[in-house]
Order: C-alpha cells, then structure tokens, then sequence
C-alpha cells in the first residue's frame, strides 16, 4: 500500500489471503513475500490460487459453489422407518456436501452425506411430505421441491395376511426380547389370531404391543 501499514509481513511465507465475496471468506491467495512488515512502497507478494485450483482438486475435495436443487424426493415409509431418497444435481458443489431432509408437518430432520436417510419421530398413521437442502463450505443450497405427501405406518400386509406379533414388534421399535403380546385396535381392520395379527380388510391396522413393562404401537397399512 502507498501509505504502509496494511500489508504482509517479512516471515508470513504461506499464510493465508481472504477476500470478502458478498459475506463469505474466500481464500483467494498464499503470502509469497514481503519486506520488513507492510511498508510503504513496498507491496507484498502473493501466490493467486485459482491457478493452482485444478491440482488441489485432485488432491483434495474442494467446493466452488453452493449446491444445486436435489430432485425426485420420495418417502418410503415400512418395517417402523420413513426412508427418503433424492437425485443429488449435478453442481453439488463438492462431494464434501451435507444433504438435511425436513419433514412437514413437524419439522423433524436427518442428514446424510449420501442421496438417503431415515427420519424418526414422525406421528404414526399420518400424512408427511418432505424437503432436501445442501449445504458446503460455500453455504446452503436451495431446497428441493416437497415430496409427494407419504403415509407414515409401521409398515404395510394385503388383506388375509398374518403377520406374526414379533414381526410387528420389531417394526414398533419394541424393546427387549422375549414373546410380545399385542391388542388389535377398534375398527375391525386387523384381529389378533395366537401368535399373529390377521389383516381383516383395508385400512390402517393399529396395534399395541408389549413385551414385559415395554409398549409400544404399531400402524399397519392394510391394502
């Protein structure tokens, strides 16, 4: 700088130069050299990176944009999990990205690096559409249009089937081990017959199992 002052130093060799680029720091160079500490009429020296980009890419994972939209969201709900899967966009920006899937109603989300993930939490017997985001050192994408809206059950018979309790323990998440007892629920979609739960007709089926003090509930799809 003409005046001095505002400048690399003698032995900053290799530290870093950051411009400011609409609020995100870019590290746009290397400190080459400088003389004695910024003095006037004597400019450091610097090393521009993009020149140099192509060969830290192939060493290393670095983005250069923001993720694109992700497309083609589809919720599969069954066996007590509401999986979600995308196509990533071409410009995902680096393979570094972190996908957020988001439910509605609820808010409820997970992350993955890959293109699926299981959301938990989501009320039994509902309707929840979902959205994907990305997000990279360069920040957050745009999000994905919502999914289709998905049907949130423990998992999905035809009408006629057994499904034995311990299967419909497993997809409520029922803990411990040992032999589950369950109670079908009002509505005569599904009946308890020993050891397994019959799908009487279409709908949903709920049923309460236990298993010692463990309880828990499961929805059923029948259809």
């Amino acid at each position: 700088m003409p005046g001095g002052g505002i400048d690399t130093c003698q032995g900053d060799s290799g530290g870093p130069f950051v411009v400011d680029v609409n609020g995100l720091p870019v590290l746009a160079g290397l400190t080459s050299t400088g003389s004695e500490c910024a003095s006037a009429q004597l400019p450091g020296v610097y090393t521009r990176l993009t020149t140099y980009l192509p060969w830290i890419r192939s060493l290393s994972d670095v983005p250069v944009a923001a993720p694109g939209t992700p497309t083609g969201v589809v919720a599969t709900s069954s066996a007590g999990k509401t999986v979600v899967s995308w196509t990533a966009p071409a410009e995902a920006g680096s393979a570094s990205t972190t996908w957020t899937v988001t439910a509605a109603p609820g808010g409820q989300t997970c992350q993955t690096s890959g293109a699926q993930c299981s959301v938990a939490g989501l009320k039994l017997g509902t309707e929840a559409s979902f959205t994907v985001q990305g997000r990279n050192g360069f920040g957050a994408g745009p999000a994905s249009a919502p999914s289709t809206p998905a049907l949130v059950v423990s998992g999905a018979a035809a009408p006629g089937a057994r499904v034995a309790t311990k299967t419909i323990g497993a997809w409520s998440g029922l803990k411990g081990s040992g032999a589950v007892k369950a109670k079908a629920g009002a509505g005569g979609t599904c009946k308890v017959a020993g050891a397994a739960v019959v799908m009487v007709k279409a709908g949903l089926c709920t049923v309460n199992v236990s298993r010692g003090k463990a309880k828990a509930q499961a929805v059923i799809l029948v259809g």
